[in-house]
Formats: C-alpha cells, structure tokens, sequence
C-alpha cells in the first residue's frame, strides 16, 4: 500500500514530541508497507481537538488531553471537514473509528490556556 499524503496544514512548534519533520527510518518500511495515508497537522487542529475532548457534548465524557494525545482526534475532525478528505480515506456514516490519547496535560498552564479559549 502506498503512502498518501493528506496535509491539514504545515508543522506547528507546540507538539513537541510529534514536531519532527524526518520520519525514523527503521518505522518508513513498515509503514510503507501497512499504511494507506499519513495526515500531518497545524497546530490549531490539534488545539480544537483538545478543547473538544475539554468540553464535551452532552452524555459525554471530558477527557484531559495534552498536544500529541490529542493530534489524532485533531487531524480525524480535519479529514471528516473536508469532502475530498473524507472521499479518499473512505470515510462514511458506516465507519468506526478508534483513537487513543496517551498524553494528559504535560504543562498545564498551557493545556489551560488553550482549552480556556
């Protein structure tokens, strides 16, 4: 399976454990191998997904999550956004999707600060 890039905007500065703009070598085989799209995302989706999971709707949970935690979620609200997005993905009301968030508010005076807004 090839890799398809689909860019929901440009390297941001606050993901800094996910802000590295050379893949590791040893993960681009199997990735190349198993991956069908790589999503790379700005700063702001990842910021809306955390206030998203901070202030969720009703019969939902609240979910306390840093910047990479949150980045999957992110980047899966900018690809259903997008038709195009959604069309090359296979995205549809059928789909089922897992996400993990393995990060919780590593500074918080920041995870405040872009949750407040």
């Amino acid at each position: 399976l090839a890799m398809i890039p689909i860019y929901c905007g440009v390297d941001g500065e606050e993901k800094a454990g996910l802000n590295c703009g050379t893949p590791n070598p040893q993960v681009m085989p199997i990735l190349q191998e198993w991956a069908q799209f790589y999503i790379r995302c700005q700063d702001e989706v990842t910021f809306r997904a955390m206030r998203r999971l901070a202030h969720p709707g009703p019969h939902e949970t609240a979910v306390v999550s840093g910047e990479s935690g949150a980045s999957g979620l992110g980047a899966f609200l900018a690809v259903m956004d997008n038709p195009e997005y959604r069309k090359t993905m296979g995205f549809d009301e059928t789909s089922v999707i897992l996400l993990f968030s393995t990060e919780g508010d590593t500074d918080p005076d920041h995870y405040k600060a872009v949750v407040a807004d």
